[in-house]
């Protein structure tokens, strides 16, 4: 009987160990390939977070300044509603003393026609 023997750890394209270096090197060429890809990978992640960020925040501000120009808007069409209804209620004032006036003038206006029709029929009579 023969006896077997472990190959020898040699460089030598025929031997096994050198099969086993080279698939041993081969995967570790391949996790650092795989290292690499995701290290660049997580640095692109990191710009997109951050643009997205930035994004984010700037649509916060847009939507700050459309708040506030809302606000003054509402703010604004309010006090026009409150002048609106003064100038309402001024005109409503305004044509009721008309109205006043105009029924008190039309009551002299009666009353001197009266006084001009007494007169009238007084100096008829004379």
């Amino acid at each position: 009987l023969s006896t077997r023997r472990h190959p020898r750890s040699t460089l030598s394209s025929s031997s096994a160990a050198s099969d086993v270096y080279k698939r041993q090197r081969n995967e570790r060429d391949g996790i650092e390939t795989l290292r690499s890809q995701l290290k660049q990978e997580e640095r692109a992640l990191g710009r997109q977070r951050l643009r997205f960020e930035s994004e984010v925040e700037e649509h916060e501000a847009e939507f700050q300044i459309r708040h506030r120009q809302i606000s003054q808007a509402e703010q604004t069409a309010e006090s026009d509603r409150v002048k609106a209804d003064l100038l309402r209620a001024t005109a409503e004032r305004d044509a009721a003393k008309i109205g006043l006036e105009t029924a008190n003038l039309q009551a002299e206006r009666d009353l001197l026609e009266d006084k001009v029709m007494e007169i009238t029929t007084l100096g008829q009579t004379v």
